[in-house]
């Protein structure tokens, strides 16, 4: 618990990196979470289909790179329809292109790194010798909250310099 508090602090650091930015473009604080937490639930599909398999030995009918692709698949169609499901919503909200553009590319990314992470760290835990199981969510979420808030936030800061 105590690394889980560390490792938020780290992710609440990224996000104060980009104040200026939140100040510009308020709504961004409200919509910041919607993308980390879509990003924490694809990891955590990722994390447990591959834990699973591990724990089952599913890998002896499939390779770990297989299982690592397979996952990054499905993260980034999971991306795409989310992104595009939340950019959506956010026009019909507040009828703001750029932040609906912002939340749509970010949540694609984050979603993708999700993935990413959520497949290749319980491997490598595996071959460290140390339990997936026990390790892999805290290291994972903490991966897709920074990258999450840096790629939303960093987006929407590129926005408001080129357009905005």
């Amino acid at each position: 618990m105590f690394l889980n508090l560390f490792l938020a602090a780290i992710a609440s650091s990224v996000v104060s990196l980009f104040e200026e930015t939140m100040s510009q473009l308020i709504i961004l604080a409200s919509l910041k979470n919607i993308v980390a937490g879509v990003g924490g639930n694809t990891a955590i599909q990722s994390l447990t289909v591959v834990t699973r398999g591990l724990a089952t030995d599913d890998f002896s009918f499939i390779s770990y790179g297989q299982a690592v692709i397979k996952e990054i698949s499905v993260g980034l169609v999971i991306g795409i329809a989310t992104g595009l499901g939340a950019g959506g919503l956010t026009f019909l909200w507040k009828h703001d292109v750029m932040v609906s553009i912002i939340i749509c590319i970010s949540m694609i990314f984050n979603s993708l790194v999700a993935s990413i992470a959520g497949s290749l760290i319980p491997i490598t835990l595996k071959r460290l010798g140390w339990d997936p199981a026990a390790g892999s969510g805290v290291l994972v979420t903490m991966i897709t909250d920074i990258f999450g808030f840096f790629s939303f936030l960093g987006i929407a800061s590129l926005g408001l310099k080129f357009f905005g």
